[in-house]
């Protein structure tokens, strides 16, 4: 035990905060971001068709009517989105002056809370870290935790990604004996959204060493899955080369453009044409077909052979502050048990500080077709299944998308965990009653 951590307290210090040459990192000198309001449904499609043509990245697509759409523009194609503003009359707001200086920011934060990281495995949750080190600390977790009679932690791969690293997960149970139903938790999916697996990683630390009455109630009642990083292969491109790179990092034949969005890809009403893409160089591209990514197809054979004894997913995302359930291939599709999965979602929100909006993911304005969230309800039969848009809003003094700072990490997930807490004691509750 003291050997694994003391390696992995070593990484920690002395690995440098992105490990990137700076002259072969992709920069955003003189980049801007822009926020506009969609009206309607109509209108955001129109947005779409209108700018297809035009090399923007959108940091947020909305879901619901009078969200914002938030869009990463160069200085050379600046004049012509703002034409499409002004034809569609949308009103917009430049909220961020300089992209390659809030990602240096970023940088320059890593830097210093790496430099005063403890020695201590906590000090694991207070930023975020290279896929080589996540890999380190799961085990390190699992090689602790499995010399304590009270908790359990199983390290594992559920499959390879496209460039060969792990998919790695871990399970956290409390054994006595009994068979009990579990919960999946992931995050990374998209590479840039780096709080969502910093705060599943915050997660773990709370289930494998949290001695509090509601993390041991947790243990009583679930065996829990997570998974930090869905997509390690983009994220690691994201931290070395492009912060606001997005989709996976496999070879698209015929395209010189890479990549898939995993969150488009899952097998359950694939549909490119619902909110993804059949565009290789589009950063929703959602692949040649289900499933055409390992990435993806590794979790979703995850799901369907222990779907039955899930029962509930989260797979955490960001930015913008929603807690949405299935269906969202179609904005007309609504699951037949919304009701109950709007109240659990509810329980959670209520718990938490920041201000989440509930809601079904396609229905009120951006059907995306290809989920992980409806392939495990739809496709696998878990019955809690949840995408979770993490902060900001405009959160925390202002806009800053995905690019959270890291001082805030341990302030969304302990908010986070809150709502988490609440989540679990609710659906054991529900457990009981469909028992009784």
């Amino acid at each position: 035990m003291i050997g694994v951590l003391s390696v992995l307290v070593a990484t920690l210090v002395a690995v440098d905060v992105v490990g990137a040459d700076d002259t072969q990192r992709i920069r955003y000198d003189g980049y801007t971001v822009h926020q506009a309001v969609s009206s309607s449904h109509d209108q955001l499609q129109q947005f779409m068709s209108e700018t297809s043509h035009l090399p923007l990245n959108f940091w947020h697509i909305p879901h619901a009517v009078n969200d914002t759409i938030d869009i990463m523009v160069g200085p050379d194609v600046l004049h012509d989105l703002n034409a499409v503003f002004d034809k569609l009359k949308m009103e917009s707001k430049q909220v961020v002056d300089n992209v390659e200086s809030v990602f240096e920011k970023e940088r320059r934060s890593m830097h210093h809370i790496r430099r005063r990281a403890t020695p201590s495995i906590q000090s694991y949750t207070l930023n975020y870290h290279s896929y080589a080190e996540v890999i380190d600390y799961l085990q390190a977790v699992s090689n602790s935790t499995n010399k304590s009679p009270n908790v359990h932690a199983d390290y594992f791969s559920i499959g390879k990604t496209t460039q060969g690293n792990d998919q790695a997960m871990i399970k956290i149970y409390r054994y006595d004996g009994r068979t009990k139903p579990a919960i999946l938790i992931d995050g990374g999916i998209h590479a840039r959204e780096w709080i969502a697996p910093a705060v599943v990683i915050n997660f773990i630390y709370q289930l494998a060493f949290g001695r509090d009455r509601e993390i041991q109630a947790m243990l009583d009642d679930f065996d829990w899955y997570l998974m930090p990083l869905v997509n390690p292969d983009g994220y690691e491109y994201s931290r070395l080369r492009d912060r606001s790179w997005r989709k996976t990092m496999n070879v698209n034949p015929g395209s010189s453009c890479k990549g898939t969005d995993a969150n488009r890809n899952f097998d359950f009403h694939w549909n490119p044409y619902s909110g993804g893409s059949t565009n290789p160089c589009e950063e929703v591209f959602s692949g040649s077909s289900a499933f055409s990514i390992p990435e993806s197809r590794n979790l979703g054979g995850f799901m369907r052979h222990h779907g039955p004894s899930i029962k509930a997913y989260l797979t955490f995302h960001s930015y913008g502050q929603y807690f949405l359930y299935p269906y969202g291939y179609s904005s007309y599709s609504v699951a037949s048990d919304h009701d109950e999965l709007a109240s659990l979602a509810r329980t959670a929100v209520n718990a938490m500080s920041s201000d989440y909006v509930i809601g079904s993911s396609g229905k009120d304005l951006y059907p995306a077709a290809g989920g992980s969230d409806d392939y495990a309800k739809g496709a696998c039969r878990i019955k809690y299944s949840y995408t979770v848009e993490l902060p900001p809003r405009d959160a925390f003094g202002g806009y800053t998308g995905f690019i959270l700072n890291p001082s805030q990490i341990p302030v969304v997930a302990a908010d986070t965990l809150k709502g988490l807490k609440a989540f679990a004691i609710e659906l054991a509750r529900r457990q009981q009653r469909q028992r009784l």
